[in-house]
């Protein structure tokens, strides 16, 4: 899994062109499956088993990025985010355009700010893309407005507890559904959907849910953890304490009976756990529970140091335990569904 993980950070994928991601979800997959779909705006559907319930599994394959929206006499790339990116980070990173073209994120160096110019809070406008070309002509033949980059960031295993990348936002839950689907199978329906867009305000994920009507869906995050240096406190999770259960955040409310199974699925397997502030980010989870007549929806994430910036820092277990507990969700859910 954390192979599979490896691979997909590093693939380049930004919102609205996450075609990369999906080929090496399909190669990897099809053998694995019953059934493989697309639909127009890209979201690709594996499906695995028959009968009721029908469960369906959610992870994003987009990342955040970056857009040109325009180029300057002296040859260098105006862009915007494309997805939520702090621009106070972004001075001095590596960014890798869809051509395979690298470019350095630039801003004016201390030394020859005017003491006004310092502390000043960094904005997009003062920031372009230095892609080494020595003017607008040479630019024009190499990019367009248009043209999407993403963070220029390998993945890699930081001694046996950590592992770092891009995108782990949420290319970790992508690697975990796909190890589900690569090793088990099951006595009901289950259809994974990996999402589009949801960076730009979870539009795969309305498509995808009113497509399948599913009677429950679990979405697999990754969401940011809080035990960062000038740490917020304990509200917020913390890397090696388990996955991350949401009850309420700016998409959805989380259905109660749903998140009380999951709770007990991870006592009753000593999978330890905590919880993801309220009211904090949103998730596909957002559009699918307003889908068709309603949706039962749960959230399972990993903790994660650092998203939506250059480089991404989790923890093995964490992803581990993730998936042992979307697995046993799994194992559950025909008992759980005749409750409800």
């Amino acid at each position: 899994m954390i192979e599979i993980l490896k691979n997909l950070s590093e693939i380049f994928g930004p919102s609205g062109k996450e075609d990369r991601v999906r080929d090496y979800l399909k190669k990897l997959l099809e053998s694995h499956v019953e059934e493989v779909e697309e639909d127009f705006l890209g979201n690709l559907y594996m499906r695995k088993g028959t009968g009721r319930p029908e469960v369906l599994l959610c992870a994003h394959m987009d990342e955040v990025g970056f857009i040109i929206k325009g180029i300057t006499e002296d040859g260098f790339l105006k862009f915007t985010p494309v997805g939520g990116i702090d621009p106070e980070i972004l001075p001095g990173k590596k960014v890798v355009f869809e051509n395979g073209k690298n470019g350095v994120i630039g801003y004016k160096p201390f030394h020859l700010q005017k003491k006004e110019e310092r502390g000043k809070k960094i904005s997009f406008n003062d920031l372009v893309i230095d892609a080494g070309m020595h003017d607008r002509k040479e630019a024009e033949r190499n990019f367009s407005p248009g043209d999407y980059a993403v963070f220029d960031t390998s993945f890699k295993e930081s001694g046996k507890r950590f592992i770092k990348g891009k995108a782990f936002d949420d290319r970790v839950g992508c690697a975990i559904i796909a190890e589900i689907l690569r090793n088990f199978d099951f006595e009901f329906k289950v259809t994974a959907l990996f999402s589009v867009q949801e960076e730009l305000g979870l539009r795969g994920a309305k498509i995808g849910g009113e497509r399948v009507k599913p009677d429950i869906s679990l979405i697999i995050e990754g969401t940011a953890a809080g035990d960062f240096y000038q740490r917020d406190g304990k509200d917020f999770p913390f890397l090696g304490k388990g996955p991350v259960l949401t009850v309420l955040d700016r998409s959805c409310v989380v259905d109660k009976e749903l998140l009380n199974y999951l709770g007990e699925i991870s006592k009753k397997n000593k999978i330890p756990y905590q919880y993801k502030k309220p009211l904090i980010g949103g998730t596909d989870a957002g559009m699918i529970q307003l889908s068709g007549e309603g949706v039962r929806v749960g959230i399972i994430s990993v903790p994660i140091r650092y998203i939506h910036s250059p480089v991404s820092l989790a923890e093995n277990k964490d992803v581990r335990m993730t998936f042992s507990l979307a697995f046993n969700f799994l194992k559950e859910v025909k008992r759980i569904w005749k409750r409800f």
